[in-house]
C-alpha cells in the first residue's frame, strides 16, 4: 500500500510540473510575440556613398596643366632623350656625350683652368671633375700641377685630339638622326632658341 501511495504522489507531482512548465512556456511565447509586433519587418541598413567627381577632376587638372605647360619639365625630358641618343651613337668610341663636349671645349679654348672650363660648359665643378677623371686616365687630357692661386690648367693631348676625331662620324650620325626626328625646317630655330637661352644665362648680374 505504501508503495502504491508513493507512485500516486509522484504521478501528481509530475503532472503539476508539466502544467507549470507549460504555463511558463506559454507566457514566454506571448512575450516574444508582443515584442515582434513592435519590431519593423525590414531592419537592414543601407549606406550610400556619393563621390564628388567634379572635385576629383579639379584636383587633377591643375597638376596636369603644370606638366603640359612647364618649360623646365619639357626641356629636362627632351635633354634625357637627346643625351641618350648621343650616348648610344658614341658607344663604340667609349666616350659619353658629356665627355665629347669636354674634349671639344678644351681643344677649342686651348689651355684653361677647371673653373674656366666649368663656366664655359655651364657645368658644376664636381660633375666636370667626374667627367675629367676617365679622360685623364686614358691620356686624353693633361692636368698640369697647381700653379699660383691653386689653379690647375687643362690641355688636350694628341691622344685626346685623335679620340675626338675618331668620334666625329658617330657624333655626326647622332646629329642627323635627331635632325630627322625634329624636322629639317625646325632644326635651325631650335638651335637658335637654345643658344639664346644659354647666352641669357651667361649675362653678368
Amino acid at each position: 500500500m505504501a508503495a502504491r501511495r508513493r507512485l500516486q504522489v509522484g504521478a501528481r507531482q509530475s503532472a503539476s510540473s508539466r502544467r507549470r512548465l507549460g504555463r511558463e512556456a506559454g507566457q514566454k511565447s506571448g512575450r516574444l510575440r508582443q515584442r515582434s509586433a513592435h519590431r519593423p519587418i525590414d531592419t537592414v541598413k543601407r549606406i550610400v556613398y556619393i563621390h564628388d567627381m567634379t572635385k576629383k577632376v579639379a584636383d587633377t587638372s591643375l597638376p596636369q596643366m603644370l606638366l603640359d605647360a612647364c618649360m623646365c619639365h619639357k626641356v629636362r625630358m627632351a635633354a634625357r632623350v637627346v643625351t641618350r641618343a648621343y650616348d648610344d651613337a658614341l658607344r663604340p668610341s667609349r666616350l659619353r656625350a658629356t665627355q665629347v663636349s669636354v674634349l671639344a671645349a678644351v681643344g677649342a679654348r686651348g689651355a684653361l683652368s677647371i673653373k674656366s672650363l666649368a663656366d664655359a660648359l655651364q657645368m658644376e665643378r664636381s660633375t666636370l671633375t667626374r667627367n675629367l677623371q676617365p679622360l685623364e686616365e686614358r691620356g686624353y687630357v693633361e692636368l698640369a700641377p697647381e700653379r699660383r692661386y691653386r689653379s690647375r690648367v687643362l690641355t688636350l693631348t694628341p691622344a685626346g685630339r685623335a679620340a675626338l676625331v675618331a668620334a666625329l662620324p658617330l657624333w655626326e650620325g647622332a646629329q642627323r638622326k635627331l635632325e630627322g626626328r625634329v624636322g629639317r625646317q625646325r632644326w635651325p630655330a631650335m638651335h637658335d632658341a637654345l643658344a639664346a637661352l644659354a647666352r641669357e644665362d651667361r649675362r653678368p648680374e
